[in-house]
């Protein structure tokens, strides 16, 4: 039976501990990244792994980095946070480059840092992505029907025991939801009991929750700055999964807002600096791209666009070069080419689709030299093709239109 145990003071300490292992890490070896999820790789996730506390035991380089509960959360925090963003070293390899934000995050003290990821890991999260599996409906906190983990954990007592027979509401996280609670254990929210025989997603692999004084606070605090936030905004809220976006004043200030009240966690004075450098990435240049059939490697198109032109162009730039009658929907897909595990973006809107390929240029993807990702037609015979960024060029003028510039066979 393994217990994760520590106390509030603890929880604190252990989250940003454990991130500045990572930027160590990253700063010292700059490791290489995957084309297609833009991952760590294998070794280097087993290397990070062996320097934090919150390790996952293995006995060696055989998994990826989002087995590792500790470091796929802390990837994210770097990158949500803006202290890292995907770039290119001098070979050409995808690495995480820092930002000025990283200086100013190092100088706020153990509170301020705490606040900091805390905020980012609640505003900037891919939940929807990330537990897809789940449903909407069992996001952290309470929606129509289900009762929410965060509530759970504002109405316990310190050192309660919460199990998954008493609060079916939270059955999910006891198995296929366990990353969220080791998240929440992380920052300090509850103790976890675990079962150590467990291997597998749908395993039960907790046999305890136990609330800590630091995260029935943080909870309560948490609850009251989303319904304070939907009311200002008249925003229904929908579990994690909605756009802080209004129609009229554009992108909504929502890390201020969570700002102002997580700092009240916290004694006065304790929290009074947050990371405020903006970074903007330079995505300008015309983008090279080699588009593959994925069922024949030498049916190959090569497609040159700038980074003015919309994701919906480079759509039509794949139905022209390949022949096809634009007569199906269609989608992008980032990360993976599953659409379960990639973030997708479609021709159509939907329910959980409230963006196109008419609202992203390509410049707003951030994609780097060797990045890999999806392009599916036709839901029905499933065309998938696989899209390589060949090059980024910054020097030279930008095309007006699209140019499909060099190909290999038909599309046959």
């Amino acid at each position: 039976m393994a217990v994760n145990s520590y106390d509030a003071m603890d929880g604190l300490q252990v989250i940003v501990d454990e991130f500045e292992r990572f930027i160590k890490f990253v700063e010292e070896h700059k490791p290489k990244l995957s084309s297609k999820k833009l991952h760590l790789g294998k070794k280097d996730a087993f290397g990070l792994n062996s320097l934090l506390q919150n390790k996952r035991a293995v006995k060696g380089p055989h998994y990826t980095q989002e087995q590792y509960p500790m470091i796929d959360l802390l990837y994210s925090l770097a990158r949500d946070g803006e202290l890292y963003v995907i770039g290119n070293d001098h070979k050409g390899s995808i690495v995480l480059t820092k930002t000025p934000r990283l200086e100013e995050y190092m100088e706020l003290n153990i509170y301020e840092k705490y606040i900091f990821l805390l905020q980012t890991y609640l505003t900037m999260y891919d939940f929807k992505n990330k537990f897809s599996y789940m449903g909407l409906s069992m996001g952290i906190v309470s929606d129509s029907s289900r009762e929410g983990l965060l509530n759970v954990l504002a109405k316990s007592n310190e050192g309660e025991k919460i199990t998954r027979d008493k609060n079916n509401s939270i059955f999910f996280y006891f198995s296929q939801g366990a990353d969220l609670l080791y998240h929440l254990s992380y920052f300090g929210f509850c103790d976890l009991e675990l079962i150590e025989e467990a291997q597998f997603r749908y395993d039960h692999r907790v046999r305890l929750i136990i609330p800590t004084s630091l995260g029935i606070k943080a909870s309560r605090v948490i609850k009251k700055s989303i319904k304070e936030f939907c009311s200002k905004y008249d925003i229904q809220f929908e579990g994690w999964f909605f756009e802080f976006r209004d129609e009229s004043e554009g992108l909504i200030d929502i890390e201020s807002h969570f700002f102002n009240h997580l700092k009240t966690i916290f004694p006065k004075g304790y929290v009074k600096n947050a990371v405020q450098a903006d970074y903007e990435l330079d995505s300008s240049g015309s983008y090279t791209f080699k588009v593959t059939l994925a069922h024949s490697k030498k049916i190959w198109r090569k497609i040159r666009l700038s980074h003015h032109h919309l994701l919906y162009h480079l759509h039509q730039a794949i139905q022209e070069a390949f022949e096809f009658d634009d007569d199906h929907p269609y989608l992008f897909c980032f990360g993976s080419s599953s659409i379960q595990d990639g973030t997708c973006i479609y021709s159509y809107l939907s329910d959980g689709h409230k963006f196109t390929t008419l609202d992203y240029t390509i410049g707003d993807l951030g994609l780097v030299k060797g990045q890999r990702f999806y392009y599916l037609f036709d839901f029905g015979h499933s065309w998938w093709l696989e899209i390589y960024v060949t090059g980024i060029d910054k020097d030279n003028p930008l095309p007006s239109n699209y140019e499909i510039i060099e190909q290999k066979n038909n599309k046959k």
